[in-house]
């Protein structure tokens, strides 16, 4: 798996999704990472195999895990939730830090250079290695582009995001440093024609 850096696999399998006050209250007390929220909406048994063999719930408040929102490295598991990032030590099975991310929903997060890309809806965000945050970027809509299958690439020294609007971002470690309007990218086009 791309997003295990050691021999470490994982495996997500959704457990409960909305809210029932009864089963909200049995799998919160049992889950190791719950998101800061008023309600309960997805639940998610997260099971680790090869270096570690462990299983985990995880909740979310909005929407379900998918392998590009959980990173292992070492014995660090990354989760992008809803609106956090949490960072549990696999070793003792706490929660080392669990962090706001303002960037609206979180898409996903990758190991990028000597810290991690976290690609956001509204914010694409670099942590250094103790999750710090280096840099925050946005953009003038949402880093999503109906248009095309793959709005995110990662490369060796930089990363690209497309945007609703048409624009492709170029990221290194130090922030975005280039962008290129594409009209034949822009989402609101379709609209438009389909008027």
């Amino acid at each position: 798996m791309k997003n295990s850096l050691d021999n470490t696999k994982f495996e997500l399998k959704l457990i409960h999704r909305d809210y029932n006050k009864d089963i909200e209250e049995d799998i919160i007390k049992k889950a190791l990472v719950v998101e800061n929220s008023v309600c309960l909406c997805a639940a998610t048994m997260l099971k680790l195999s090869g270096k570690y063999e462990k299983e985990y719930i995880i909740v979310t408040e909005l929407d379900c895990l998918y392998d590009k929102k959980i990173i292992i490295n070492e014995n660090i598991l990354i989760i992008c939730l809803t609106y956090e990032l949490a960072v549990v030590d696999l070793n003792t099975d706490l929660v080392k830090k669990q962090m706001d991310i303002n960037a609206c929903s979180l898409f996903g997060v990758y190991k990028f250079k000597n810290g991690y890309f976290i690609h956001g809806e509204i914010e694409n965000i670099y942590l250094n290695e103790d999750f710090d945050i280096v840099w925050t970027e946005s953009c003038g809509n949402i880093f999503f582009n109906c248009k095309i299958d793959n709005d995110l690439e990662i490369f060796d020294n930089y990363i690209t995001s497309y945007d609703w609007d048409g624009y492709k971002h170029y990221y290194n470690e130090q922030g975005e440093y280039k962008t290129q309007y594409f009209p034949e990218l822009d989402c609101d086009s379709i609209e438009e024609s389909n008027a």
